[in-house]
């Protein structure tokens, strides 16, 4: 666990302690015969210590910034490991997980009610006005309100065309083969979606108290598969529900989404939400996100081996790499397929059966080199899903060449096809209402690329070649970015374009050219060590992957240090005069004295050590309500407006609440000509 991890998970344990020890003192001092109001007194100061132990721990978190490297990894790892090693104690700490969310929630709510009592009770015991605590008390109410307003979200259903088997019976007969492989309870609902996999879940129902078995299946999948091919997939699928992988998913996904709720309303509701909510949000989905991850790769060796045990190793092995067949071309940029619809004038009526037709007509004439392609990816020890050839290899195949048939399925296809009937009219129903839209971009790309004149101006140079690329004209593109190349050797944009069209041609060349554009421009980080880090994932270079290993970690050290200095203001920054234009700064003056809220509004720029740019900083102080004062504290108000003011600059900038960050006014008086407004 990180650091902020530690600490926080010490203060909740310091306040649970606090917690029992007001309860103990309390029924001590009654055994002793001590006062009913001193007893209420110690168990109410008890409690408030306690619940300030939460909220001082809070506020210090927010303010805390996490490391370099990636705090959590070595957590992860020995997730991992301890799903591979052993299931049961990590099925244990899982459970314990799960139920830390409503633990907190108890504990917090416990907390409160005792601090509340302790506030009566010190006034009662004082005599004195305990009207100060108003504000205090308004903002616990604040977080009661947050979350028991989290346990009343209305879920959101799963997406799809409903089927039934009164309908499509054949459909229905070949789920349920896998489904009394396992005696498994019927599918309350069956949705068809317009992709290419297939998978079984819990389905929340209103508000999520209730869910439903439900399955989903992409239509692609019943076009291009057999009957028995589809029926190994529906095993596979079936056996999470057997293995109650459904069940741990829909756990952790209903405790992901109430707590990311919680997360986005604790960022409106002042500084005590905030303070005893945020971090123990944070933590807690990181954490359910990570048991997910830890544990899915295994599951899915297991529902392998039952597809295997319930059809054939050959039958399931054919269906599984059809399926990755479909994905890696259903899943690559159209233009790369060479399907560009944006050159029809009027949406295609038929749009998925066009897209089957396609697929098997560059599958005919890329079949090895796809299979090659899938044959040679690898996972990591932290994917979700393992590799092909890692399945494949623990159901005992090994380089077995079986002949990938497409034909699809024969006693069903009826049923197929009107299912595909029913996507096509709706699919062509919403294009044809945003067609235009849609072709638009397409259609300004090629007007440029026929007007277009080599220029030395290298930004149009480079908008000409991306409208190359935009219209699927690589080979042209390519030979404009080494032109551009050779006029200048260091031209960032142009060898970090050519990397891009090597290495999505699968060209190993194109690391080093990516690795060149990053070295030159930190703005380059970012994409660059993802596209590498797939290439490398995608053509199974774990050798190369080793060998970049220490070059990364390095680069992504300075993309974090370029992303925390945009991302944050501190007090060693350095801040000069704004550099602006006399007439942006009037501009903006213009915007933001048209909000009314804004009382003075002051603005530098800080110098950035690891971005081209540096950043302007616009710091603003509101006028206050005195309600919103009460409930939340001071802050700026009417923060959409002043986004969309300091964003017609068109440069990079940061929104500094000068409220919330008083420290930062007297920096910003002594700036040159910083005053922009006063009222």
């Amino acid at each position: 666990m990180n650091e902020k991890n530690r600490i926080l998970t010490g203060m909740i344990g310091i306040a649970f302690f606090m917690l029992v020890f007001s309860f103990v003192v309390g029924l001590i001092m009654f055994i002793t015969g001590e006062k009913t109001n001193d007893i209420i007194l110690a168990f109410g100061v008890i409690g408030i210590l306690g619940l300030a132990t939460l909220f001082f721990t809070g506020i210090i978190l927010n303010n805390v910034k996490p490391s370099g490297h990636d705090d959590n990894h070595e957590y992860y790892v020995s997730l991992v490991d301890l799903a591979d090693s052993d299931p049961n104690k990590f099925n244990k700490k899982f459970n314990w997980l799960v139920s830390a969310g409503t633990r907190y929630v108890i504990l917090l709510f416990t907390l409160i009610f005792i601090s509340m009592v302790g506030v009566l009770a010190i006034g009662l015991n004082t005599g004195r006005s305990v009207g100060g605590f108003g504000v205090f008390i308004a903002g616990l109410f604040v977080v009661l309100y947050i979350v028991i307003k989290s346990l009343f979200i209305k879920s959101e259903s799963l997406s799809g065309f409903e089927i039934f088997e009164r309908d499509y019976p054949k459909l229905f007969e070949l789920i349920d083969f896998a489904r009394n492989k396992f005696n498994a309870p019927k599918l309350d609902k069956v949705l068809m979606y317009p992709g290419e996999n297939c998978a079984v879940c819990k389905n929340p129902i209103g508000f999520g108290f209730r869910n439903e078995n439900a399955m989903t299946i992409g239509i692609y999948l019943l076009e291009l598969l057999d009957e028995d091919e589809l029926k190994s997939i529906f095993v596979h699928e079936f056996a999470h529900i057997y293995n109650k992988d459904t069940d741990h998913s829909n756990k952790i996904n209903k405790r992901i989404i109430k707590w990311s709720k919680i997360l986005e309303a604790t960022e409106k509701k002042g500084i005590i939400a905030k303070s005893l909510l945020t971090d123990f949000s944070e933590n807690y989905i990181i954490k359910m996100q990570m048991y997910a991850s830890a544990i899915s790769k295994s599951k899915e060796i297991i529902a392998d081996l039952e597809a295997v045990k319930f059809t054939s190793t050959k039958i399931y092995y054919i269906a599984s790499l059809k399926l990755e067949l479909i994905q890696y071309f259903f899943n690559k940029p159209l233009e790369e397929n060479q399907i560009d619809l944006r050159t029809y004038e009027n949406p295609p009526k038929d749009f998925f059966n066009f897209f089957i037709e396609e697929f098997l007509r560059n599958f005919t004439v890329n079949e090895k080199t796809w299979t090659n392609q899938i044959q040679k990816r690898m996972s990591t020890k932290y994917d979700t899903h393992p590799s092909f050839n890692e399945r494949m290899d623990k159901i005992g195949i090994n380089d077995i060449d079986y002949k990938i048939d497409f034909s699809g399925s024969y006693e069903i296809k009826q049923e197929v096809c009107k299912i595909i009937s029913q996507f096509n009219a709706e699919w062509y129903e919403n294009a044809k209402e945003n067609w235009s839209e849609y072709t638009e971009e397409y259609k300004k790309a090629n007007e440029l690329v026929e007007n277009f004149k080599m220029s030395e101006n290298n930004d149009e140079n480079m908008e000409y070649g991306l409208a190359l690329e935009n219209i699927s004209r690589l080979d042209e593109a390519l030979n404009l970015y080494s032109k551009l190349i050779e006029i200048n050797i260091d031209n960032a944009p142009a060898i970090f374009r050519k990397g891009i069209i090597l290495l999505n041609s699968n060209e190993e060349s194109g690391i080093e050219f990516i690795r060149k554009s990053m070295e030159l421009n930190n703005e380059f980080i970012d994409s660059g060590l993802q596209v590498i880090a797939e290439f490398l994932l995608s053509n199974g270079l774990s050798e190369k992957k080793e060998e970049l290993k220490e070059w990364a970690i390095e680069k992504a050290e300075i993309a974090r240090k370029k992303l925390d200095e945009t991302d944050s203001i501190n007090t060693y920054d350095t801040f000069i005069e704004a550099k602006l234009s006399q007439e942006q700064r009037e501009l903006l003056f213009h915007k933001l004295s048209e909000i009314q809220s804004v009382k003075t509004a002051m603005i530098a720029t800080k110098e950035l050590k690891y971005s081209a740019h540096d950043l302007l900083v616009v710091g603003i102080t509101s006028k206050q309500n005195a309600e919103n004062i009460f409930v939340k504290g001071m802050e700026i108000q009417d923060v959409d407006l002043l986004v969309s003011a300091i964003e017609s600059l068109e440069i990079s900038y940061f929104l500094l609440d000068l409220h919330k960050n008083l420290i930062f006014t007297k920096p910003l008086k002594l700036i040159k000509n910083s005053e922009l407004i006063k009222r």
